[in-house]
């Protein structure tokens, strides 16, 4: 593939602006956020990066904010793995197994 862009969806924003900022920061003018979930033509390669809500979390304020940085930690760790990988020599269908991987991380051992 010899271009691309990625884009964040913003229709969570306990997760996408973390998300946005971390991606503004690591992905070098290559990741883009926008309002709505994008439209875009011509059959796109995409995932979704599922992750719990931390707004949603109730209890002290440790653990709100133990459910913040653990969701921000898990975003930094995929959004480093997405710009880490070699898009320009990857097919469409080795670049959805890799986007896949990334929404779905093995388990680190305890």
């Amino acid at each position: 593939m010899d271009q691309w862009q990625s884009r964040v969806h913003t229709g969570n924003s306990a997760r996408s602006i973390p998300a946005e900022a971390i991606a503004n920061k690591l992905g070098y003018g290559r990741i883009a956020a926008g309002e709505v979930c994008p439209i875009w033509p011509g059959g796109p390669v995409s995932t979704h990066w599922g992750l719990p809500d931390p707004a949603a979390i109730e209890g002290t304020d440790a653990r709100i904010a133990e459910a913040f940085a653990d969701t921000y930690a898990k975003l930094e760790k995929r959004l480093k793995a997405l710009v880490a990988l070699r898009l320009e020599s990857m097919d469409r269908a080795t670049l959805k197994r890799s986007l896949d991987r990334l929404a779905h991380p093995a388990p680190e051992p305890a």
